[in-house]
């Protein structure tokens, strides 16, 4: 599921929380009782704006290669390995 960002005017405040992208919300109210979190002293009706993000909140292993990916470098290729990358390809099946 995706992570997004809200911000509430009102109070200054952005809250990450992560829901399916078919939920929207469009108060302060309504993102605190989704995400659990207290009110404090801000109206329930101010609204909140949802941000511009790019996370994604999943319960994958992470790989050696998303680990490469990360943080910045290139997989290694496995070619000249013994048993580990694929023949090449042929026309006969």
């Amino acid at each position: 599921m995706p992570i997004y960002e809200y911000h509430c005017e009102e109070n200054g405040q952005t809250i990450e929380v992560v829901h399916p992208m078919a939920d929207r919300f469009s108060t302060w109210g309504e993102l605190c009782e989704y995400s659990r979190r207290d009110l404090g002293d801000t109206d329930g009706g101010a609204e909140v704006k949802r941000l511009v993000g790019g996370g994604n909140a999943t319960m994958d292993p992470v790989t050696a290669s998303k680990q490469l990916k990360a943080a910045g470098a290139a997989s290694t290729s496995l070619a000249g390995t013994k048993g580990m990358a694929a023949p090449p390809r042929t026309n006969k099946f």
